[in-house]
């Protein structure tokens, strides 16, 4: 349906222009767009098409869903998900639950639209998980937003706080409000200690 598409698929659909549902019950949307796995979907423009599955034979790594961004030059994924359930952003070869492309930069913005957010980053050989500024927190603790267990605080100062949401010091730590001491062991298991302090 469409210009040019086709549909030779056993009980697939085609519709745009110059799209191809190759696959058994499948079904490709757009321009240039095409499906070869059993059961898959596509939609977009110029999806990444160097995968060969053998549509009589369903498998784990199939491509089943593809959301295509690529244009005459170039064919690109922006979306694809495999029979296995791995997804990919950016990646058509997804190998773990949520994959995404092999690019340094801004991986996921958890709150903010541009420049300064809260998320995390990939730099060479290392992983950001930042604030959105100096005075902003990162938390960790136990059960759920709405009712946070706090156990340990980075200030967006670099801080520390253990047992404290407002350390004064570069490393603070806090006790229970009783009679037991902060005990700080220092050493390894290596035989080299280990000395604990109680504070």
């Amino acid at each position: 349906m469409g210009n040019q598409s086709s549909a030779s698929g056993e009980a697939a659909f085609s519709m745009g222009s110059n799209c191809a549902a190759q696959g058994p019950q499948s079904a490709a949307f757009g321009k240039t767009m095409f499906t070869r796995a059993a059961h898959s979907f596509v939609v977009g423009s110029y999806n990444e098409s160097s995968d060969f599955p053998d549509p009589q034979n369903p498998a784990a790594t199939d491509r089943i869903f593809q959301i295509g961004n690529g244009d005459n030059s170039t064919r690109s994924n922006a979306i694809t998900i495999l029979r296995n359930g791995n997804m990919g952003i950016g990646s058509t070869t997804p190998v773990f639950p949520l994959n995404f492309a092999n690019n340094l930069g801004h991986q996921i913005s958890l709150w903010g639209n541009s420049g300064n957010h809260y998320g995390f980053g990939i730099q060479g050989g290392l992983l950001q998980m930042h604030s959105a500024g100096s005075g902003d927190d990162i938390a960790f603790g136990y059960g759920s937003s709405a009712s946070f267990t706090e156990g340990m605080r980075i200030k967006g100062n670099g801080k520390l706080g253990i047992g404290t949401s407002n350390p004064f010091n570069q490393t603070e730590i806090v006790g229970a409000a009783s009679a037991t001491p902060v005990t700080l062991t220092i050493g390894n298991r290596g035989g080299f200690g280990p000395w604990p302090w109680s504070l």
